[in-house]
C-alpha cells in the first residue's frame, strides 16, 4: 500500500470510545433479518432511534433558521438541551451503566476487542452507541480478521448490509472526530 493510500485510510479511520456489544449470528439472519429485529431490546432502543432522528431533521431546519432568525435559533436550541437533558435522564439512563469500549472505526468497517474467538468470515450484530450524543447504530459485520492478543482477540470486521441511515450516522461521527482532532 502506497503512503497515500496509508494516509488516507487513516484519515478516514477514528478511534473513539462507544457504549458497544456484539453477538455473533449465522449467515442466514445477516443476509435476510433486518438487524435491528436481532439486536433491539426493549422499548429504549427505539426511542434512542428516533432521537437520533428527529435530532438530525432539527438541525436541518436549524440551518434554514440561522440565516433568517438567529434569536429564534438560540431559543429553540436552548429547547432542544432542554429536551436532551430530559431524555438522558430516562432513556439514556439505562445505557449509562454500560462499559465504554474503545473501538477503531472507518466508513468501511470496524475493529475492536473480543473476550472470544470470532471466526474469519462469520458474522456479527454490532450495537454502536456514540457518546456523548447517545446516537445508535445496529448492523451487521461479517469478520475479516481475528488475532489473539494477551487473553483476548484483535478482531477486525467489515459492515454488512449497512442502511443509508446508519452510513451517515458513522460518516457524521468520524467527521466530527476529525474536526475535534
Amino acid at each position: 500500500m502506497s503512503q497515500e493510500a496509508q494516509d488516507r485510510r487513516e484519515f478516514f479511520r477514528i478511534d473513539d470510545d462507544v457504549i458497544f456489544d456484539v453477538h455473533p449470528v449465522d449467515a442466514q439472519t445477516a443476509q435476510h433479518t433486518a438487524a435491528v429485529d436481532v439486536a433491539s431490546e426493549g422499548p429504549s432502543w427505539h426511542v434512542l432511534e428516533a432521537l437520533a432522528i428527529i435530532d438530525h431533521k432539527a438541525q436541518q431546519a436549524a440551518s434554514v433558521i440561522a440565516s433568517q432568525q438567529p434569536a429564534i435559533l438560540r431559543y429553540l436550541k436552548l429547547l432542544n438541551d432542554k429536551i436532551d437533558l430530559l431524555a438522558r435522564h430516562t432513556v439514556f439512563s439505562s445505557y449509562q451503566h454500560l462499559p465504554k469500549t474503545r473501538i477503531s472505526l472507518s466508513q468501511d468497517g470496524i475493529a475492536f476487542k473480543s473476550p472470544r474467538m470470532l471466526y474469519k468470515g462469520s458474522f456479527v450484530v454490532l450495537r454502536i452507541i456514540f457518546l456523548p450524543q447517545f446516537t445508535p447504530v445496529i448492523t451487521f459485520a461479517q469478520i475479516i480478521r481475528c488475532e489473539s492478543r494477551d487473553n483476548s482477540y484483535n478482531v477486525a470486521a467489515k459492515f454488512y448490509r449497512l442502511e443509508a441511515t446508519q452510513q451517515q450516522v458513522i460518516a457524521k461521527a468520524l467527521t466530527k472526530a476529525q474536526q475535534q482532532a
